[in-house]
């Protein structure tokens, strides 16, 4: 094949090639840079900002943590009490009631994992954070909740998971807003 300048191949050829560099050189350069993802949550330290990587609002506060994750994964009966859950509302319910502080943990797993890590201060306060794993694990915005006094906890124990309205974290917690730390006691 004869690559002279008249060629019409040849200037096909060289679009082609640019186009390759240009993309790898912008994936190169969204990887060194921290890419944020579309919910401003970042993978790494923005090298732009200084930004470190979001810490884990369960690693920032010290509290029991008695339950297995609450995980729910494809194929997973929904016509069964699940036993995390089951656990996971019993130490609630002693959690509120003498004031003690307990982490709790769900999680989804597919292709990748989702999860939300909620800990409950037994003064009224709660924080949630959500976080996603594919490669890496990257953590949302910890945000400061009030537990819902509208959920019956109670009233949720010994209820399959298809029919148990306490099955979500974001069902335990209401008025939540973005903080910058958790304040953990």
């Amino acid at each position: 094949m004869n690559l002279s300048s008249s060629n019409p191949h040849r200037s096909v050829f060289r679009a082609l090639l640019l186009a390759l560099v240009l993309g790898c050189a912008a994936d190169d350069a969204a990887s060194e840079t921290g890419a944020s993802s579309s919910d401003g949550s970042s993978t790494a330290a923005d090298t732009s900002t200084g930004d470190p990587p979001r810490a884990s609002v369960l690693e920032q506060c010290d509290a029991p943590s008695p339950c297995d994750s609450i995980s729910r994964d494809p194929g997973s009966s929904e016509d069964v009490v699940h036993p995390a859950l089951e656990c996971a509302l019993e130490q609630a319910i002693d959690s509120i009631a003498n004031g003690a502080a307990l982490e709790l943990r769900w999680s989804f797993c597919d292709i990748g994992c989702w999860g939300t890590d909620l800990i409950l201060l037994g003064d009224g306060t709660a924080y949630l954070q959500g976080s996603s794993t594919t490669d890496v694990t990257i953590f949302e915005q910890v945000e400061r909740c009030t537990p819902n006094a509208a959920l019956d906890l109670e009233a949720c124990q010994g209820q399959p998971w298809s029919t148990n309205d306490c099955k979500s974290a974001l069902d335990w917690v209401t008025d939540c807003a973005p903080v910058d730390d958790a304040q953990c006691p």
